[in-house]
């Protein structure tokens, strides 16, 4: 299963997600948090003001002292960009919520603070609810609209897609398939389109036998009771030994459920655009649907079958079993937005889902991908199938991720500066006669590389992204060995590093769950 440049032709498109090793710039290594830089250049400021009041040694040394110390507590480690002051307040956060009982949603009915009663969801899903579009000629759409406190307001509709075949395909047929994704991604960057950012759900959990089992059942029919006795008992044995069979293939054998998330931000231009056609929701309403259309035939062009938008409660079933593998996707009669979200509970490190809030559940844990944790490899098209398709049944995975596309232009603007910054940096270690230990090469390939792929005419376009993982298991051993399952398989998709977040589950919790969450959570 080709996964790198060296592994096929050269032909095959291949694309390369970050796998920058190094920051570049004479700031690369400068705290990146808001709350580190604050105490850093208020640390500087106070030691300026002190050394020009004051020359004395005494003053030298207390400036020295609040440097070190400030340095220390704010600078990132070089394997993390948190420093220590990062991750004490992260914890201290952690502990808040807790006991604002913002980590534990116990009852459906439990109100978001401060919303008066319009938004009754767990907080760390934020504020949302669907657009009533009851009178309008929209009604059979199905859009929510969120309003997190203190992030821009935004539009995301769930599609069901039949995902990327498998098979006897050949890897031209694949790599076919990624230049197809590729262009629909450019065509989002286009300066016109509403259409944010394009997420992508996988869920891989084991094959549900139920229906199997209900159809069977349905055709045996059992001995009479006047039948011979050793009759009925070996009626007894097919059963019981069918239902190990299926017991048994159930443990082998996975399924795979595919979304899209198209998410709109209500920017002034487009809300503008939509009053121009009728005022909101009903306004909105028609940019999305026109965008959508557009998606949709993109989208099945690049071979992602047939996409499906959902309506309410298919949205709500498929909400229902990203939490938790005991609500199966198709199970969606009767269903209604109220029952979106099944109640959970957080732990310093894993969110525990429960459909009843009482007792069992399941265990589940996230991880990110850090642009640092993918290597600077070219990957190919199934770059990603050791995560997907390559692991035990038994691990229920979600893997969700989120693009959105950057204007070529500004995206090739920063591949110059990157360019420029690291051809200084290698003529430098030339001219010093300094021996590179691979950094300069890699940072060097990857600019001229972005370059390339993005000259005028070229089609392309830049993108941010985020990958995010959830493991989900019944127990606790079962969960730690699910991941270390995970951290395995990930090495084997070019993946170096796995961001097992800690103290903030409760938060990252939603970037899985097709909300359209996940750049900045």
């Amino acid at each position: 299963m080709p996964s790198t440049m060296d592994e096929i032709d050269e032909d095959t498109r291949t694309s390369v997600l970050g796998g920058d090793v190094a920051r570049r710039g004479l700031l690369a290594l400068a705290p990146r948090s808001r709350i580190s830089r604050t105490v850093g250049l208020a640390t500087l400021s106070f030691v300026v003001m002190l050394l020009l009041s004051s020359a004395t040694l005494l003053a030298g040394l207390v400036c020295v002292v609040l440097v070190a110390t400030a340095a220390w507590m704010v600078w990132p480690s070089a394997h993390t960009d948190r420093s220590r002051l990062d991750r004490w307040v992260v914890r201290r956060q952690r502990k808040w919520r807790a006991s604002q009982g913002w980590d534990c949603y116990t009852h459906p009915e439990l109100l978001h603070p401060g919303s008066a009663g319009a938004w009754k969801l767990p907080p760390p899903i934020g504020r949302v609810e669907p657009l009533d579009l009851s009178d309008t000629e929209w009604s059979r759409l199905f859009i929510l609209h969120h309003t997190p406190t203190g992030a821009g307001q935004f539009l995301t509709v769930l599609m069901a897609t039949d995902g990327l075949g498998a098979g006897l395909w050949t890897d031209a047929q694949h790599a076919s398939r990624q230049q197809g994704f590729g262009a629909l991604l450019a065509s989002l960057a286009k300066p016109g389109r509403w259409l944010s950012d394009l997420g992508q759900v996988s869920r891989t959990l084991p094959q549900d036998f139920t229906e199997h089992s209900a159809l069977l059942e349905a055709q045996l029919r059992p001995p009479s009771d006047s039948a011979p006795a050793t009759v009925r008992a070996a009626y007894r044995q097919l059963l019981a030994s069918y239902d190990q069979v299926v017991q048994q293939e159930a443990y082998r054998c996975e399924a795979h459920r595919n979304y899209l998330v198209a998410r709109f931000d209500l920017t002034d231009e487009f809300q503008l655009a939509a009053a121009r056609i009728a005022p909101a929701p009903a306004g909105w309403a028609k940019l999305v649907r026109d965008e959508l259309v557009q998606l949709i035939g993109r989208a099945t062009n690049a071979g992602l079958g047939h996409v499906d938008v959902l309506g309410e409660q298919r949205t709500v079933a498929a909400l229902r079993a990203l939490q938790s593998p005991d609500c199966p996707p198709d199970r969606h009669g009767g269903l209604a937005w109220s029952q979106a979200f099944l109640s959970f509970r957080t732990t310093s490190t894993e969110v525990v889902v429960d459909e009843d809030g009482e007792s069992g559940g399941w265990y589940t844990r996230i991880a990110s991908v850090p642009p640092r944790g993918m290597e600077a490899a070219r990957l190919g098209p199934r770059w990603l199938a050791p995560v997907l398709v390559n692991l035990s049944p038994a691990v229920v995975r979600t893997v969700a991720t989120r693009i959105r596309p950057k204007p070529a232009r500004a995206a090739r603007a920063d591949a110059v500066k990157d360019a420029t910054t690291d051809t200084s940096a290698a003529l430098t270690t030339d001219a010093e006669g300094k021996v590179d230990d691979g950094t300069g090469r890699v940072m060097l390939d990857s600019s001229t590389r972005r370059l390339v792929d993005l000259a005028p005419g070229s089609g392309h376009a830049g993108a941010e992204w985020a990958l995010f993982i959830a493991i989900q298991a019944t127990t606790k051993a079962d969960l730690d060995d699910a991941c270390r399952a995970m951290d395995e398989a990930a090495a084997d998709s070019s993946i170096n590093e796995l961001d097992w977040i800690e103290y903030e589950q409760d938060l990252a919790w939603p970037a899985v769950l097709g909300l359209g969450r996940g750049v900045r959570w």
